[in-house]
């Protein structure tokens, strides 16, 4: 609950939404004392508020004020926050979340430490031997720039089973302009298409 106070304002060269409500006789700059009431709903003023568990005062501003239906205290505020269910950013509670989320991977973890092992075995790898060491490296859409590429892919290698060694080994290595990476995975993910 918020209880009938006045606020002090500072008149900025906004002037024109104080007088649309009622205040006059003011210029830029003077200081009016007005119902909290009055405020914008996104102002940054602070008011004092009281808790409608226990009824303690607390101030806040009335932006954060606004946007809740139930005024508690920080302390009542984090008795109940374990009580709430109502999931995380994304809206997802427990009942839609591990093995119940509709987009759950099974694999997931093995996939990653094969990933991981690849990944490795691929940097222990004396990747001057290969053509093109010398070319500018970059991300995609960088002019001129070459990436690394595993010839053999590592979700391939994963998926039918094949020694991480072999994957990040300098015989399935090479270095290849960003375009012709990217048209390689995109030919990919039309085959599992």
């Amino acid at each position: 609950m918020i209880p009938d106070q006045l606020v002090k304002v500072t008149v900025s060269n906004q002037g024109k939404y104080f007088a649309s409500l009622g205040y006059s006789n003011f210029k830029q700059g003077d200081v009016l004392e007005i119902n909290w009431k009055d405020l914008p709903t996104n102002s940054n003023k602070v008011v004092t508020a009281i808790c409608d568990n226990c009824k303690t005062s607390f101030t806040r501003c009335i932006q954060l004020l606004n946007k809740q239906n139930v005024h508690n205290c920080r302390s009542c505020a984090r008795k109940h926050v374990g009580k709430l269910n109502r999931g995380n950013q994304w809206g997802f509670t427990s009942i839609n979340s591990g093995e119940n989320h509709p987009r759950w991977n099974p694999n997931k973890d093995s996939y990653l430490k094969y990933k991981a092992d690849v990944a490795r075995i691929t940097r222990k790898q004396d990747l001057t031997l290969l053509e093109n060491y010398d070319k500018p490296r970059g991300v995609c859409g960088t002019e001129g720039a070459y990436q690394l590429d595993h010839i053999v892919s590592i979700k391939y290698g994963y998926d039918n089973n094949m020694p991480a060694e072999t994957i990040g080994n300098i015989s399935n290595l090479q270095i290849i302009p960003w375009e012709e990476n990217r048209t390689k995975s995109d030919k990919l993910l039309e085959e599992e298409n």
